[in-house]
């Protein structure tokens, strides 16, 4: 398989299930997200699963931030 080949989409919809897989599995190992949601995807993926998961590991999603609008309205309150 060439990954090449690929569309971005299936890359996207790839980072999407790991995202959720982690949501839901924060301890859980590379093997463990294969045997999880590695049917979902050509078995030559596991090697891009396994990226993704560091990839999703190293860059958490951080809390919302606040709008420029709130810190405008809060600047004009105080």
């Amino acid at each position: 398989m060439r990954f090449r080949d690929e569309k971005s989409g299936d890359v996207e919809r790839t980072r999407e299930v790991v995202r959720g897989w982690r949501a839901a599995n924060p301890q859980g190992t590379p093997e463990q997200l294969l045997a999880d949601v590695g049917h979902h995807f050509h078995r030559d993926w596991a090697p891009v699963l396994r990226s993704v998961l560091i990839t999703v590991d190293r860059h958490p999603p951080s809390a919302p931030k606040r709008s420029r609008v709130k810190d405008q309205i809060a600047e004009v309150g105080t």
